[in-house]
C-alpha cells in the first residue's frame, strides 16, 4: 500500500511539473531549432497535421511568385485568389482560403503596405511566412511536451487495477477484504473518491494545457 502511494505522489508531481513546464514554454518560447534532428529521425511523428502547414505552403508559392517577376494580380490568380484592380486580394477571398483570419489579416496588411509604401510584397509575405512556422513549432513542440503527462494520466488510471491484479497473483483476496469488512469498504469507498478526484484533476491540467495552444 506504501509502494502504491509512493507511485502515484511521483506520477502525480511528474505530471505537474511537466503541466507547468508546458505551461511556460508556450507564454515564452521561441522554436527550438536545435531539436531539427528530431524531424530527421522521426518523420511521421513530426509529420504536418495542421493547416498552418497549407497556408505556409500558399505564402511561399505567392512569394516565389513575386520574386520571379510575376506582377500580384497574376501571381494571386494563380493562386485562385481574386484581387482589385490594384492588384490587392479581396479580404474575404484571403479569409476563405486561409484557415486563421490571423493570418488573413496579416497578409491583405502586408499587400496595402506594400501598394502604398511601394515596397517589396515578397520581403513582406516572407515575414508572415517566417511567423506561421514559428507558431507552427511552437504548436509541435507544445504537443510533444504534452504526450508525457498524458501518459502520466493514463498509467495512474490503470494503477488501481494493476495493483489489485497483482495482489491476486500474489494469492491475496482484495475483492473479499474490501467487500467483507468495515475497514476494505471505508479503504474502498476512501480510494475511489481519490481516485475519479485525480481523474478530473488531470483531465482539468490537460484541458487547460491544451488551451494554452489555442
Amino acid at each position: 500500500m506504501t509502494a502504491y502511494l509512493a507511485i502515484t505522489v511521483f506520477l502525480y508531481a511528474h505530471f505537474y511539473l511537466h503541466t507547468h513546464r508546458l505551461k511556460r514554454m508556450t507564454t515564452t518560447r521561441q522554436p527550438d531549432h536545435t531539436t531539427q534532428w528530431k524531424h530527421t529521425l522521426f518523420p511521421s511523428l513530426y509529420a504536418p497535421t495542421t493547416p498552418h502547414d497549407t497556408q505556409q505552403e500558399t505564402v511561399h508559392k505567392m512569394k516565389d511568385l513575386l520574386r520571379a517577376g510575376i506582377d500580384p494580380h497574376k501571381a494571386w490568380t494563380i493562386l485562385n485568389i481574386p484581387t482589385d484592380t490594384l492588384g490587392i486580394p479581396y479580404k474575404q477571398a484571403l479569409n476563405n482560403a486561409f484557415s486563421s483570419t490571423v493570418t488573413a489579416d496579416a497578409i491583405y496588411s502586408s499587400c496595402i503596405l506594400a501598394k502604398e509604401l511601394g515596397s517589396s510584397l515578397a520581403t513582406a509575405l516572407e515575414a508572415v511566412e517566417q511567423a506561421l512556422h514559428n507558431e507552427h513549432e511552437i504548436q509541435r513542440e507544445h504537443a510533444i511536451a504534452l504526450a508525457g503527462p498524458i501518459t502520466s494520466a493514463r498509467i495512474l488510471q490503470a494503477l488501481p487495477l494493476v495493483g489489485m491484479f497483482l495482489a491476486m497473483l500474489l494469492g491475496a483476496s482484495p475483492l473479499t477484504w474490501f467487500l467483507n469488512s468495515i475497514a476494505g469498504i471505508a479503504t474502498a469507498t476512501l480510494g475511489t473518491l481519490v481516485f475519479l478526484t485525480g481523474r478530473l484533476w488531470t483531465r482539468r491540467l490537460i484541458n487547460h494545457a491544451q488551451s494554452t495552444q489555442q
